[in-house]
């Protein structure tokens, strides 16, 4: 279905059809075997009662309604005999019943976008259930979305606004059901247009003749129609507490071509579970949703019908964004049912259609007649010229959610995890006859002949032991026997070194799960030196929520770094170190998931530093300044992060990246000992950061980190804080949480506080049709002191006392090129202010610094 961007209005064509259009509109089909014992039972009692009743009346009245391609299509509308009360609406999957009495004489199908139809049944020769076509038909669009007076679909659009909360699955104190998810991904073939552009190719020549290249794509267009390229179902319980706990529980689990596959389906993989946030994510972007506060102003409603199912009343409204309104908007239609104004039926797709096409389609009931809940969710993605312009993608996603209670007395340990889902150690087991039983269909022929491709498919080419491979790329290694290749090992940046070539062998899997035990070695281009290093780690349980490690280093390191343990970022500072310790260091690591969304960090060890920089440390005023320190040191990590969910990327266990109305702390307490392994340097040494990421309605998506440190003690600029500096000059990449315009050692403190603040708006403030910048501010501040600086000898540096700070503004997507049909590659850049106590003498250049950045976007 095709929605306007900028019309207020349908026009429907109504037409009444012929008796030979009807037989061209309803497919024949296998007569039913109607005659068994209860309803002969019942025509005998109508007989005797003396009851007339037209042979077609009898028959229970069914059927699909499909579009002119064949697929199904949701929520049309069903009139029984012009009566506005009798009749239904189609489920998600095009079909619908009706009951046999009152005697059916004429139905009348009509759905947005599409020509009324009108069926007499006296004239139709087949027998139910059938298989009903609508056609398409065009808009009429209107100038200006005025409507006279006061427009009536926006009143209802406020009680639905008012009562959202109400109405929200997710604003219950719990909730338990069971899905049924299932997961269709096939080709989506313009076979006509390549044969067309074949012949005029071919248009002098007596035959047509296909290059190797044109005979595949054509053979890949031909296998849409006997088989799909992957299916996937499952069975799923999913669970949900107030006011963020969520458990879902895989009860069966199929995947072709695999036996046991690491992923599975789900309800809210790509759609939410409810339509009720004020942002709808969809394929991880986030869209202004229409029944959120203030959303008349930004989008147009218009009450296109109002239908009537026994006592209740539902209005039938369309929406897009308003004209000249920026922002993310979908357009659709919603089905508001006067039962507190919730939303029954929902179709929604973006408004803007970008390289790939989405859409979902929602359907609600009441299931203790009270509280409006997910019956059945589906959604589409075609990518209609991804990989080749003649052969594109979709996927196909339907979720049938049954046995819903509201508000059930849930026992906290089913939340004692903070998976998004967990498998049963039956899940892949499951036999045919369970599935039979529990899917809302059966399988079609292309779904079935799907499975006994793809099944026989994976067991020639093994597909697990793919699968396997995947799971260890995922840790960054590659399997290779019992042993596995450290794929990060092998190239290494950094200021010091330039490059880094190496080396790590770790045993992998296929030789135990329960333990790895490896080393590296690696060589610095730049500094003609070997580092290298070895470890063992044991994990206590199957899903390496416990991990024991130890270790031994011969490596550099490098001064003053801040990070925390239990935190990995893909891009880090380390590419711009250029201060480096030589560092032999060994001890030990436990790192344990103990509680929901608790991770804690344990670790005793010892360094042996030396400076590779001219540098000495002076403990105090009469002291002999050193050069070599040794640390012994224990340490306690912490990074509670409440809501967060993991989720199983290729086997492994990943943050899910969604933002969260929480901030996550992360907490870095460590003792270094003066008199145990020979150390020298008492101290303490506190770090607590705060991270956030969150969107605001109208403003984008706001991400913030509040961080501070202390050092309590004489120690080493090694164990100090170098103010995270990435250095003025232009730079390929931006380091988050950075300073842009700060020298990587302009600044030295053993007490600080820093902000890192960034504000995405997006496309909201400035877009065309040719260009769509994506917006962002940013402003960092920082400030710290350092006692006796006078013990540091051999470097320069500064202090903080009066406040650093720098401003930003990032432009993405200036330059925005299309990737392969199937994402747009943009190019933007930043550029940061260095301003206050530390503005650099020299004019506004030598306070500037330069940065690239790049996006992806759909």
């Amino acid at each position: 279905m095709r929605f306007p961007t900028n019309a207020p209005s349908l026009s429907f064509r109504k037409k009444t059809i012929s008796p030979s259009e009807v037989n061209r509109s309803v497919n024949s089909i296998s007569d039913l075997k109607l005659f068994f014992h209860p309803y002969r039972v019942l025509a005998v009692v109508w007989l005797l009662l003396g009851i007339c009743l037209p042979t077609v009346a009898q028959i229970p009245l069914s059927g699909t309604v499909l579009d002119a391609a064949g697929h199904p299509l949701p929520f049309v509308n069903i009139v029984v005999n012009q009566d506005t009360r009798l009749g239904t609406t189609t489920d998600i999957d095009g079909r619908f019943q009706l009951p046999a009495a009152p005697p059916v004489r004429q139905l009348h199908f009509s759905f947005v976008g599409y020509e009324d139809l009108y069926l007499s049944l006296d004239t139709i020769d087949t027998k139910p259930p059938w298989r009903i076509r609508m056609q398409e038909t065009a808009y009429e669009f209107a100038a200006v979305e005025v409507v006279a007076g006061v427009n009536p679909a926006d009143l209802i659009m406020q009680k639905v606004i008012r009562n959202r909360h109400r109405n929200n699955p997710e604003k219950l104190d719990s909730y338990r059901c069971r899905t049924y998810n299932k997961v269709v991904m096939s080709w989506l073939p313009r076979t006509d247009n390549f044969r067309e552009k074949i012949s005029e190719e071919n248009e002098e020549a007596d035959s047509v003749t296909l290059n190797r290249q044109q005979a595949n794509l054509l053979k890949l267009m031909e296998s849409a129609d006997e088989h799909h390229l992957f299916l996937m179902e499952s069975l799923t319980e999913r669970r949900y507490r107030s006011p963020a706990a969520y458990a879902e529980t895989i009860l069966a689990n199929r995947v072709s071509g695999l036996q046991e596959a690491p992923f599975t389906a789900l309800a809210n993989d790509v759609q939410p579970f409810s339509f009720y946030d004020e942002q709808v994510m969809l394929l991880d972007k986030a869209f202004l949703n229409p029944i959120s506060p203030g959303s008349p102003q930004r989008y147009f409603f218009h009450l296109e019908d109002t239908l009537y199912r026994q006592t209740d009343t539902i209005y039938l409204i369309t929406f897009h964004p308003r004209q000249h309104k920026n922002f993310n908007g979908l357009k659709g239609v919603l089905y508001v049912n006067t039962h507190r104004y919730g939303l029954q039926n929902i179709i929604a797709e973006p408004a803007d259609t970008g390289l790939i096409h989405f859409r979902i389609e929602q359907l609600y009931d009441r299931p203790d007649t009270l509280h409006w809940f997910p019956a059945q969710l589906n959604y589409e993605i075609r990518m209609p010229k991804y990989p080749s312009p003649d052969l594109g993608l979709q996927i196909r996603g339907k979720s049938y959610i049954r046995e819903a209670e509201m508000n059930p007395d849930l026992d906290r340990q089913a939340f004692k995890q903070n998976d998004r889902y967990v498998f049963t150690d039956s899940a892949f087991q499951v036999a045919d006859e369970t599935w039979i039983q529990h899917r809302p269909q059966p399988l079609d022929t292309l779904e079935t002949r799907t499975y006994e491709l793809v099944d026989s498919l994976g067991a020639e080419h093994n597909f697990d032991g793919w699968m396997q491979r995947l799971e260890a790329l995922g840790r960054g290694r590659w399997p290779l026997g019992w042993l596995d290749l450290s794929l990060p090992k092998l190239v290494q940046f950094n200021q010091y070194e330039n490059i880094r070539l190496g080396l790590g062998l770790y045993t992998g899997e296929n030789l135990a799960s329960w333990f790895t035990l490896g080393g590296y070695a690696g060589y610095g281009l730049r500094d003609r030196a070997w580092k290298y290093g070895g470890e063992i780690r044991f994990f206590p349980d199957w899903d390496r929520r416990w991990e024991w490690q130890w270790y031994y280093q011969q490596d550099i390191r490098e001064a003053g770094a801040m990070d925390f343990p239990l935190l990995s970022d893909f891009i880090s500072r380390r590419l711009y170190a250029g201060r480096m310790d030589r560092e032999e260091r060994y001890g030990t690591f436990l790192r344990i998931q103990s509680l929901r969304y608790l991770q804690v960090g344990l670790e005793v060890s010892r360094s042996v530093l030396e400076p590779l920089y001219d540098y000495a440390f002076r403990p105090t005023p009469e002291s002999e300044p050193d050069r070599e320190y040794d640390l012994p040191e224990a340490a306690i990590h912490l990074h509670y992060a409440y809501g967060q969910q993991y989720r199983r990327l290729f086997g492994n266990r990943v943050p899910d990246g969604s933002e969260h109305a929480y901030p996550a702390l992360s907490l870095s307490v460590k003792r270094g000992f003066g008199s145990l392994w020979k150390g020298e340097y008492p101290y303490w040494q506190v770090r607590l950061a705060i991270d956030q990421r969150f969107r605001l309605l109208y403003l984008g998506k706001t991400i913030y980190r509040l961080e501070g440190g202390v050092t309590d003690g004489a120690v080493p600029v090694s164990r100090l804080y170098n103010s995270a500096g990435s250095g003025r000059e232009f730079q390929w990449l931006t380091v988050g949480n950075t300073f842009q315009t700060m020298d990587p050692y302009e600044f030295l403190s053993d007490r600080y506080v820093s902000f890192f603040f960034r504000q995405e708006f997006g496309t909201l403030l400035f877009k065309t049709k040719w260009l769509q910048p994506s917006i962002s501010l940013e402003h960092h501040f920082t400030v710290g002191t350092l006692s006796d600086p006078d013990r540091h000898e051999g470097i320069t540096f500064n202090t903080l006392e009066k406040g650093y700070a720098e401003a930003g503004l990032v432009l993405d997507n200036i330059i925005r090129l299309n990737y392969v049909n199937f994402a747009y590659l943009g190019f933007g850049g930043g550029v940061y202010y260095r301003y206050g106590a530390y503005h650099l003498p020299g004019g506004v250049g030598e306070n500037l610094a330069f940065r690239l950045s790049v996006a992806f976007d759909f």
